[in-house]
C-alpha cells in the first residue's frame, strides 16, 4: 500500500459505529477527518452529482463536516485522481468554520474518510483506491434496534443487511490484507487491543490518548453535534437500545437469522419459511439475487 494522506476508509452498515471509531482514531493529533466523506461513490469529476455528499462537503465544520467552500471544491473535482482529491481536501477542509478545527486540520499528516455508504459496494468501491479498510460491524439485535428507531421497517433492514453482507464478504475475499472488520462491542470492551490491531494495519505508532473525548477536546466539538443533528453515534449506546422495543416476531425473525447465518442449508430454509413467502414479490426477488451471492 503506498503512503497517501489518506489515510484509511472507515464503512459498514448506517448505526454500526463508524462515527464513533473515526473520532476515536482522529483524536491522535496527526489524524483529521470530517462526517463523511463519499469521493468514491463516483468518479472525482462526477462529484457535484454525488447528493448529498457535495452538499455535505461544502457544510461548516460547526456541524462536524469538512467545511470546503464552493471554489475550493471545484478544484476538488478537477483532481488527476482521487489521492490528489483527498491531498486537496485535507489542504482546503476547515475553511468555513471554526479557525480551531482548521488548524487541526493542517497540523494533521493524514485524514480519513468515513463513508458508510461504501459498504453497500464495498467489492468495486476497494479497487478505486490503494488504501486499507475498516470495517464495523454490530450484533444485529442492536442494529435493526437502530434501523427500528429512524422508522426502518424489518424487511428493508434485511434487505440492506444481506446487500453489505454480500458486497464485504466479496471484497474480503478479494483484499483480506487490506480489510479489518472490527465489532463495535468489541471496541468497547477490548478498546485497547481492537485500536492495536487497527493500528498495526494502518501502520501508524499506536496512540494511547485515543478516545472521543479527546476528539471533542481537541476540536471543541461536542457529542450532541453528532448525534442530534445526524444520528451519527453517541458514546453510550444504551438509551437509544434500551428506549425502542422490538416485538416477539422481530426477535424470533432476527434470532433464526442470527443462528442459520453461516450455514447455508439452515438460510436457505429460514428465508424461504419463516420470511419471504408472506413478502411482496419485488422484495422477495431481491432477497433470493443477495443470498445466492451471500452462500
Amino acid at each position: 500500500m503506498k503512503n497517501h494522506e489518506i489515510l484509511c476508509v472507515i464503512t459498514g452498515m448506517e448505526h454500526t459505529g463508524t462515527t464513533y471509531l473515526s473520532k476515536v482514531l482522529a483524536s491522535n493529533p496527526d489524524i483529521m477527518c470530517g462526517f463523511e466523506c463519499g469521493f468514491l461513490l463516483d468518479d472525482i469529476s462526477r462529484f457535484p452529482d454525488v447528493d448529498p455528499w457535495y452538499e455535505w462537503m461544502q457544510t461548516t465544520t460547526a456541524k462536524g463536516h469538512w467545511g470546503v467552500n464552493k471554489e475550493n471544491m471545484t478544484r476538488i473535482c478537477a483532481a488527476k485522481d482521487y489521492y490528489e482529491a483527498y491531498h486537496l481536501l485535507k489542504k482546503y477542509a476547515g475553511e468555513k468554520g471554526s479557525t480551531m478545527i482548521r488548524e487541526c486540520f493542517l497540523k494533521a499528516k493524514y485524514i480519513i474518510d468515513k463513508t458508510p455508504r461504501y459498504a453497500y459496494c464495498l467489492d468495486l468501491i476497494i479497487e478505486k483506491i490503494d488504501v486499507p479498510f475498516i470495517v464495523m460491524q454490530k450484533n444485529i439485535y442492536d442494529l435493526y434496534t437502530s434501523y427500528k428507531k429512524r422508522g426502518c421497517e424489518l424487511e428493508m433492514f434485511l434487505y440492506r443487511y444481506f446487500m453489505c453482507a454480500n458486497s464485504i464478504k466479496k471484497a474480503c475475499q478479494k483484499h483480506p490484507d487490506r480489510i479489518l472488520v472490527v465489532d463495535y462491542d468489541d471496541l468497547l470492551q477490548n478498546t485497547d487491543f481492537v485500536l492495536e490491531k487497527i493500528h498495526q494495519l494502518l501502520k501508524i505508532p499506536f496512540y494511547y490518548q485515543s478516545s472521543v473525548e479527546t476528539f471533542f477536546q481537541k476540536t471543541g466539538l461536542n457529542e450532541n453535534t453528532f448525534v442530534n443533528e445526524y444520528g451519527g453515534m453517541p458514546i453510550n449506546l444504551d438509551a437509544e437500545v434500551k428506549n425502542t422495543e422490538l416485538s416477539q416476531k422481530e426477535i424470533s425473525i432476527l434470532r433464526n437469522l442470527d443462528r442459520s447465518i453461516a450455514k447455508p442449508e439452515l438460510l436457505r430454509s429460514w428465508i424461504t419459511g419463516l420470511f419471504l413467502r408472506r413478502r411482496p414479490g419485488r422484495i422477495r426477488r431481491n432477497l433470493f439475487r443477495l443470498y445466492r451471492y451471500m452462500v
